[in-house]
């Protein structure tokens, strides 16, 4: 008799473990699911996204204007004192779009000329993939599509006013200029344009070709003695005062650019839209500008977006 009752017993153990047992399985595959379809709404936001930052796609899902599809940024270099003109980009896709350095695909991030054949100094955001769009927007990102290279103790850029590369290294010594016999060292600084104010620029340290670009940031880099106090003209980046104009580089009408191509591809088809150009009158005091040219300190657009300086 007390045989069969522990039998008995055991038998009703394994049933509850039975019965546990399978409501664990419930649990686990319903978390299963749950894990899955949010990582899939995940992906879903990430294929047309690129963090919910500008500049934006114009498929992008996230609330924004068209105006944030199309930013601006002013950018300088100054060597030894010096303001070298701006890049001419000199590579287009197979259709005549400006396109990144040694490949047949547009280049959402670019720079146009004037119509006087000088670059506008214009760093234009107009992204068609998310690899160049919203937090993906970056200096560094510019720098590669045109073919070019620095970092915080070398730089590797576009022609000077003498014709040649602007190729300098920390502990080179200035040939010429108010720093003569010098040595120097790669430093930028960053600020943000206002209509109607005196842009502060602010000396960086950190990475500038990781810097994630903004609409009407105005960057400055330079090659100058580690002691020199950034004031006066090194302050007063030329092509700033492009940005009150920053279509007049890209011919009649305003082009956004959408196309589906993906990093990789070997070219790339894109359709446009086209708006209105609004004139507008520029007035200001001349700065001189490396190779005789000259711009006028005007003010200009206002931003939609305004990144940190410290």
């Amino acid at each position: 008799m007390a045989k069969s009752s522990r039998v008995k017993r055991r038998a009703m153990a394994r049933s509850r473990s039975v019965r546990r047992g399978g409501f664990s399985g419930f649990y686990v595959a319903c978390g299963a699911i749950v894990v899955v379809g949010l990582l899939l709404v995940i992906v879903s936001r990430k294929s047309n996204s690129a963090g919910a930052v500008g500049p934006y796609l114009n498929t992008d899902s996230t609330p924004h204007s068209q105006a944030d599809e199309h930013w601006h940024s002013a950018v300088g270099v100054n060597i030894c004192g010096t303001w070298e003109p701006g890049p001419i980009w000199t590579t287009t896709t197979s259709g005549g779009q400006l396109a990144r350095k040694g490949t047949n695909i547009y280049a959402g991030l670019h720079t146009h000329q004037l119509s006087s054949g000088q670059s506008d100094g214009l760093i234009h955001m107009e992204p068609s993939t998310v690899d160049e769009a919203g937090k993906n927007a970056t200096f560094g990102k510019w720098l590669e599509y045109g073919g070019w290279q620095l970092s915080g103790s070398s730089m590797n850029l576009w022609p000077g006013a003498d014709g040649k590369t602007i190729k300098w290294s920390n502990g080179d010594t200035c040939p010429s200029g108010p720093y003569k016999g010098q040595k120097g060292v790669v430093r930028w600084a960053l600020g943000t344009h206002k209509s109607g104010t005196t842009t502060k620029l602010v000396e960086q340290t950190r990475s500038l070709p990781k810097y994630k670009l903004y609409d009407q940031d105005v960057i400055a880099v330079y090659f100058l003695p580690k002691s020199v106090k950034l004031t006066g003209d090194l302050l007063n980046v030329p092509s700033e005062t492009n940005l009150a104009t920053p279509s007049a580089g890209e011919g009649p009408g305003h082009t956004n650019l959408t196309t589906t191509t993906t990093p990789g591809s070997t070219s790339s088809t894109p359709t446009t839209k086209a708006t209105g150009t609004t004139a507008t009158t520029v007035a200001g005091s001349p700065t001189t500008v490396s190779g005789g040219g000259s711009t006028t300190t005007a003010p200009a657009s206002t931003s939609s977006s305004s990144p940190p300086t410290t």
